[in-house]
């Protein structure tokens, strides 16, 4: 006996046709769990972008020091170092070892004659320092050297300051008027000793007083006079 094959009915197929659609959705839904969700994947690429940000503001946080300590080296370079006084230059009037002035006392003319017989090298402040004088006058028959007053200043660095009284010693006339008419002379000597130890160089003022003639005709006249000597170690420069 044979049997008959029965043919599938509409609705049949239709629910076959429906399955196969759920099989391949399926299918998409297994290949997507594979992937990263989208969120991720954005959360990713911004902590990326976050950290390209950071390391890019890092750099120039590096780079704006590098102005500072450039300015720190330009400002040490432009920094100028305390400025020095410049030595005031003095004349120096034993240069060639000895000078010669001439002085007018009233109608007299004094001539002072001045070295020291000490090496000028070894005037220091320290040292005891020896000037002589030779003096002579013209102008009368009788020419006499009555007094001599001496004055002695250092040169400091607050200038010129007066050598205290004790540590000079003046030429001393022992009482007499020595005749000074040329060609006779007068020979003095001042001593100085140890001075301020910052000083550079020695002023003498000298006053000397003369007459001429004698009783009521005699006449009396002043004749002044300066002279500088550098020392040596001494922080000014000497003009020869």
């Amino acid at each position: 006996m044979t049997t008959a094959r029965r043919r599938p009915t509409a609705t049949r197929r239709s629910r076959l046709r429906r399955a196969a659609p759920l099989g391949v959705a399926c299918a998409v839904l297994a290949l997507a769990a594979c992937s990263a969700p989208p969120w991720q994947t954005a959360d990713a690429a911004h902590q990326a972008a976050t950290s390209t940000s950071t390391s890019a503001s890092a750099a120039p946080t590096e780079a704006a020091t590098v102005p500072a300590a450039a300015s720190s080296a330009s400002t040490a370079a432009t920094a100028s170092p305390a400025a020095t006084p410049t030595a005031p230059a003095v004349a120096n009037d034993l240069a060639t070892g000895s000078a010669e002035h001439e002085l007018p006392a009233g109608a007299m003319t004094l001539t002072a004659k001045y070295w020291s017989e000490r090496d000028l090298r070894d005037w220091t402040a320290q040292s005891v320092k020896p000037l002589t004088i030779g003096l002579s006058a013209t102008g009368g028959d009788t020419l006499h050297l009555d007094s001599v007053v001496v004055s002695v200043e250092a040169l400091t660095a607050d200038g010129w300051v007066a050598v205290p009284a004790d540590a000079v010693t003046p030429p001393t006339l022992g009482g007499a008027s020595p005749d000074i008419a040329a060609p006779s002379s007068a020979g003095l000597t001042v001593l100085v000793a140890g001075v301020d130890k910052d000083a550079s160089a020695l002023r003498f003022t000298i006053v000397y007083g003369v007459s001429s003639g004698s009783g009521s005709a005699q006449v009396d006249a002043v004749g002044n006079d300066s002279l500088v000597v550098p020392l040596a170690g001494g922080d000014y420069a000497a003009e020869s």
